[in-house]
């Protein structure tokens, strides 16, 4: 939940900064993201691990949470730029006009108008974050702090697997996540065309 919150509002910004303001370096920042499109998450997976263990978060939330907000940049960015880019750039002018900053032109004019873009964000940072499996398993070592997919993986690894109680696991894991996409599919196909077209 935390990982999806900092998404939103981290990259939120700073996709509005790309899309609205001018300053040094803007294009090449931009395509710097988009290139970290085509790195394999895979790959930075030892350079993440060998860092949280200098900064000493690794075996806590924090070295779950933070890496999964640094991983959906890329995307983030990229829709949430397109999304931006598509709003006609006369309402910033006329609210500049009426005397707003950039801060009240982003919260009330930019965010409100790209919400279906901001909900697919989301739904793309939340059901990955939920099932995350392969830096849960290297770097947590406490069972008190094992996440849903790895607490899974444990009652499938023991000595007598029991059936009920994986599958009733299982379940319990996947609700969650199919009541998160029914209640935002609207707004998720919604938001996937609009940065598609922006």
């Amino acid at each position: 939940m935390l990982t999806t919150v900092l998404v939103v509002v981290i990259y939120s910004a700073a996709s509005y900064a790309f899309a609205t303001l001018n300053f040094p370096g803007k294009k090449w920042l931009y395509r710097l993201f988009l290139v970290l499109l085509f790195v394999p998450g895979v790959v930075t997976l030892l350079p993440v691990v060998l860092l949280e263990s200098k900064m000493d978060i690794l075996g806590t939330h924090w070295g779950l949470i933070l890496p999964g907000v640094n991983g959906s940049a890329p995307l983030a960015i990229l829709m949430l730029t397109n999304s931006f880019n598509a709003v006609p750039g006369e309402l910033r002018e006329a609210a500049r006009m009426d005397g707003a900053g950039e801060l009240r032109i982003f919260t009330r004019i930019y965010l409100p108008l790209t919400r279906p873009a901001l909900i697919t964000i989301a739904l793309l940072t939340a059901i990955p974050t939920w099932n995350e499996y392969q830096l849960a398993r290297i770097s947590l070592n406490d069972p008190s702090r094992y996440t849903l997919p790895i607490a899974l993986q444990q009652l499938q690894s023991s000595n007598v697997v029991q059936y009920n109680s994986l599958m009733a696991a299982a379940l319990i894991m996947v609700i969650p996540v199919i009541i998160l996409f029914l209640c935002a599919q609207r707004y998720f196909v919604n938001g996937l065309v609009g940065a598609v077209k922006g």
